[in-house]
């Protein structure tokens, strides 16, 4: 499967990446699915609270409720695996409790989903699936890309803005997204440390001049670890 993907131009793990999702995506789709597979009636009395290591823990308003799904869980997870196209549910686990929590957080879901694409996008994410050809892999392809273009949206609408580096979705408060933050941090600490390799004496205050945003704290510490590195190659030699 993942070769099939790498091979796709514009591929389903590259645009997720771009959007700054982890790797619970497939999770997350499958609790968006639970109200879709189990129906209108089973919807009002229950809610996909969360999954764990392949085991989806669904709360029921009743322990009647949580005794006659559990005879049915079978069907849940192999029609919910099959929209995935990939065995992400393993079991699932019913327990007796509130679903208020549950219905505010399908109620928003729901608005999520209807969240309009345009002609274009609709057409674009088309000609993306089509090129894969087994029937219900392609169909799994199409639902996750729409997923991705409607959160990118949602994004939009609150106000995201792109990282200036990678051009990530990121808080509108942010700069960099977090992987290119770590990258400004670590690119930041080794040019400090070849000046202070270089020349020894240098403060921080004319540290601070060349680089605006180092820390005290973080210069202290660079230097700390550097002139540990130098004892330990003077002890080894």
């Amino acid at each position: 499967m993942k070769k099939m993907y790498s091979s796709l131009g514009d591929s389903l793990w590259e645009r997720i990446k771009k959007l700054g999702l982890d790797k619970k995506m497939k999770e997350k789709m499958a609790l968006h699915l639970w109200p879709e597979v189990v129906g209108e009636e089973v919807k009002k009395h229950t809610w996909a609270r969360s999954i764990r290591n392949g085991i989806m823990t669904v709360v029921a308003d009743s322990p009647s409720w949580c005794q006659q799904l559990s005879l049915l869980r079978m069907n849940y997870i192999k029609e919910i695996n099959e929209k995935l196209a990939q065995e992400i549910i393993k079991e699932i686990r019913f327990k007796s409790g509130s679903v208020k929590a549950g219905n505010n957080y399908q109620k928003k879901q729901e608005n999520f989903y209807k969240i309009d694409l345009t002609t274009g996008e609709k057409a674009k994410i088309k000609q993306q699936s089509i090129r894969i050809k087994d029937q219900e892999l392609s169909s799994a392809y199409e639902r996750f890309l729409e997923f991705v273009k409607k959160l990118e949206k949602k994004r939009e609408l609150e106000g995201w803005i792109r990282c200036e580096k990678c051009g990530r979705q990121i808080p509108q408060n942010e700069k960099y997204c977090l992987t290119c933050s770590k990258n400004e941090i670590k690119n930041q600490e080794l040019l400090v440390e070849q000046f202070l390799y270089e020349i020894p004496w240098i403060s921080y205050e004319q540290m601070s001049r060349l680089i605006p945003s180092l820390e005290k704290d973080q210069f202290d510490l660079i230097k700390r670890n550097l002139i540990k590195k130098v004892r330990e190659k003077l002890d080894y030699q």
